[in-house]
């Protein structure tokens, strides 16, 4: 198949109409400037002025309360704006500039107001559950306030908060590092298709070229992306080493036993979920195993390589859908959440919330962002296919979520935790495939999407809990005190891929430097979260599907819920429990059918 060459187009081509509408922020960089400005000559003096007050009674609280409020609004509006131009074009060293720009305001704010949580857990428990009973107004931080005294014993005084503040910026350094590296540096050989007429190997067209029905240009594409990695393997070892002994670092500081610890405690997540979540899904690794026969049975090939993954198994050309059909797509799988959720979508899609196409130098891959006074900001590098449709379907799930959420709760409750972000975005995803299984009568479509689904958990749940190993293995092994080297990072790896794709899958060499080009692992235990977000999602999913409206009510309300409440007992009130592994054990058995499924329709 002959593989048809467009070239990329920079982002001054890019019409106004496929980008977000970043004017919603600010309508141009002067008026940018002026909130910058805002913040240093106004804002943070106005809060600074107020340390040393807090002993003075509940109006002094409330007082603090009100003017870091004004400060985090405006702070987290200016630091989106720089970091979404900068995500635009990546080489474009003047918003590169704004962004460091705007992440030196952040560090200088944060060690600006560290004094905030020693000076207010320097008052006793009595004391601050006191100032909330006496003055109605602070009845709003009660559960804000509650959490403080919860992680007192992790607050260190104010000259060392102030000190690790302070440092926020270098531990940023190993992030920023591999971003610059991976999006605007690090350029990849060219691949030929079966013409000989050369192709551009990117990032954004990585999926793309993995769907090639021919092993060979797969097999180059594979091979130009991880071979080239595989000549800066030391430089990554030592880079992604120096982000684990940040997080071990801060763990130490504020006396937690492990990062591990460190990242769930206050989040309110047991150790149990982490662990229990890794130990279920090594019950039902055969059934990944299973897959990776089935899939070979069906490609017909000799031998099952990681890049044999992502290819359509049905034998024809992957289906085509694009950006306009898919945003259709995706709204009518959506109805049965509601009247509100539906509306608001159609609005968004509507009101340039995506940026929706690759240019030149565009950072990779796809997220959801915002603040609190913004609309959401989706970056998407859609390819017209069924990967992007779903790509697009996860996003929308988070923007839905932080909308919700920022119209039913005050700032202080206005954003969620970590670990259940993803189930907006799964749920989504697995509403949009039952959608078009029901819909279509096309049996290759319906292939497609049994494959669509089973290749969702793969990715997400299996794919995702390996790698949530892998960062707890690596964190455990510099905590003991073991070299994070490139040779030691990559045993580990390829132990950890031969143990959950089992006998079929071929290990070429260059896989085990896949965890290298991963940006998900220098965002700390934050993968597993995908995991336990897929199966709490096909829970709810089965809830909605089956007990209709009030179901879709219970998990709205849990989108709307913010942080008033911890994750786990939201997610309880959308009729999940995700301190079982019941979720989890039901996600690997709906994988296990979909397999089976897979094999009758292939038979």
């Amino acid at each position: 198949m002959t593989m048809v060459e467009e070239q990329v187009p920079t982002r001054e081509e890019v019409s106004a109409e496929d980008t977000w509408d970043i004017s919603s922020l600010y309508a141009d960089q002067a008026a940018w400037e002026a909130d910058v400005e805002r913040i240093s000559n106004d804002l943070l003096p106005a809060l600074t002025s107020l340390q040393g007050s807090l002993a003075n009674g509940p109006e002094a609280l409330l007082a603090v309360f009100q003017a870091q409020e004004a400060l985090g609004m405006v702070l987290e509006q200016i630091y989106v704006y720089a970091s979404l131009r900068a995500d635009e074009d990546t080489a474009n060293q003047h918003h590169q500039a704004l962004e460091e720009r705007a992440t030196a305001l952040s560090i200088k704010a944060s060690a600006a107001t560290s004094w905030i949580e020693p000076e207010l857990l320097a008052l006793s428990d009595e004391q601050i559950l006191g100032y909330i009973n006496a003055l109605p107004s602070l009845e709003v931080y009660r559960r804000a306030l509650e959490e403080q005294i919860r992680l007192r014993e992790h607050t260190r005084s104010g000259e060392v908060e102030e000190l690790l503040a302070q440092s926020g910026e270098i531990s940023r350094g190993a992030q920023t590092t591999f971003n610059m590296f991976s999006d605007a540096d690090l350029k990849f050989p060219p691949i030929e298709d079966d013409q000989g007429k050369p192709v551009e190997v990117t990032m954004g067209r990585y999926s793309v070229l993995l769907e090639n029905p021919d092993q060979r240009i797969r097999r180059d594409t594979f091979m130009s992306i991880h071979s080239t990695y595989r000549q800066f393997r030391n430089m990554l070892a030592a880079n992604y080493a120096t982000n684990v002994r940040s997080n071990i670092f801060y763990a130490k500081a504020r006396g937690y036993n492990s990062a591990l610890e460190a990242s769930l405690k206050p989040k309110e997540i047991p150790m149990s979920v982490y662990d229990n979540l890794i130990s279920t899904v090594h019950e039902h690794l055969p059934k990944l195993h299973r897959y990776g026969a089935v899939r070979k049975r069906i490609l017909g090939i000799d031998s099952l390589h990681a890049y044999d993954w992502f290819v359509p198994l049905n034998g024809a050309a992957p289906t085509k859908i694009d950006f306009e059909q898919g945003a259709s797509l995706i709204l009518s799988a959506l109805e049965p959440l509601g009247a509100e959720y539906s509306s608001s979508l159609g609005h968004g899609l509507e009101s340039r919330w995506v940026d929706r196409y690759e240019n030149k130098n565009k950072r990779s891959g796809a997220y959801s962002w915002g603040c609190y006074t913004s609309q959401p900001f989706i970056l998407m590098n859609y390819k017209n296919n069924l990967n992007s449709l779903f790509t697009l379907a996860h996003e929308l799930g988070h923007s839905m979520h932080s909308l919700l959420t920022r119209k039913n709760q005050p700032y202080t409750y206005g954003s969620y935790t970590l670990f259940v972000a993803e189930v907006a975005s799964t749920l989504n995803e697995a509403l949009l495939a039952e959608y078009m299984l029901k819909t279509s009568d096309d049996p290759a479509l319906r292939l497609q999407l049994v494959t669509q689904q089973i290749d969702d958990i793969r990715g997400t749940l299996l794919r995702q809990t390996l790698f949530a190993e892998f960062e707890r293995e690596t964190h455990r092994m510099a905590e003991q005190g073991e070299a994070l080297t490139a040779d030691n990072l990559s045993a580990l790896y390829r132990r950890l891929i031969e143990q959950y794709y089992g006998p079929e899958l071929v290990f070429d060499e260059e896989l085990d430097i896949e965890w290298a080009r991963i940006p998900h692992f220098y965002r700390s235990f934050y993968v597993y979260q995908y995991s336990t977000g897929i199966s709490a999602a096909l829970a709810l999913t089965d809830k909605i599907l089956t007990e209709g409206p009030q179901a879709a009510e219970n998990y709205v309300n849990f989108l709307r819920g913010g942080n008033s409440k911890s994750s786990i007992d939201l997610l309880k009130g959308a009729g999940v429990d995700m301190t079982t592994p019941d979720p989890i054990h039901r996600a690997m058995n709906r994988f296990g059918d979909l397999v089976t499924k897979l094999d009758e329709l292939t038979a």
